[in-house]
């Protein structure tokens, strides 16, 4: 399992549709190659699993699926169907499929974002502006947590300086 926090990296993607995966996003002490699985979701970026990871994930969507209904057979199938397993090449790079590369728009460069329970490969300027619209929305959220803070702090407060009662102070 990936155990970094969300990092971010600018890499190059090469003529034979080839990026090297950081040694720090690589599991283990080990020389390679490593394994790992390639697909998509609805973001505009190619998702990588390591194969523990991986295992997990497909489990959850056979839970999550089901196996009653065709409708649901075809999600599932759909959706295992578009992940790949890739193995590095003895210098630590992926060769990305076309499909791949054009789902997920890439180009010449790319952003490599790692955390929590996978890598994700973008083209960095889509990343660029999801990553701010993201950020956008965080701060917002967040400023509307602390006035409600507040509030309750204010609230608090009051109440503990209402129980005191007008009388409560010293005799004069």
């Amino acid at each position: 399992m990936l155990t970094v926090g969300c990092k971010s990296q600018s890499l190059t993607l090469d003529g034979k549709r080839r990026v090297m995966v950081p040694a720090q996003f690589r599991e283990g002490e080990s020389q390679g190659p490593w394994r790992f699985y390639i697909g998509h979701e609805k973001d505009p970026c190619l998702y990588l699993h390591t194969e523990e990871h991986h295992k997990v994930y497909v489990e959850r969507l056979r839970r999550m699926f089901g196996d009653a209904h065709p409708d649901e057979r075809d999600a599932l199938r759909a959706i295992v169907g578009s992940w790949a397993k890739v193995t590095t090449d003895g210098q630590g790079r992926l060769t990305l499929q076309p499909e791949h590369v054009s789902k997920a728009e890439l180009e010449s460069e790319v952003t490599i974002v790692a955390g929590h329970d996978r890598m994700e490969i973008w083209n960095p300027a889509q990343y660029s502006a999801r990553r701010e619209e993201a950020l956008d929305e965080a701060w917002e959220k967040l400023e509307s947590h602390r006035i409600e803070y507040r509030d309750e702090l204010e609230a608090s407060h009051s109440d503990r300086s209402g129980d005191r009662g007008e009388g409560d102070g010293p005799a004069e």
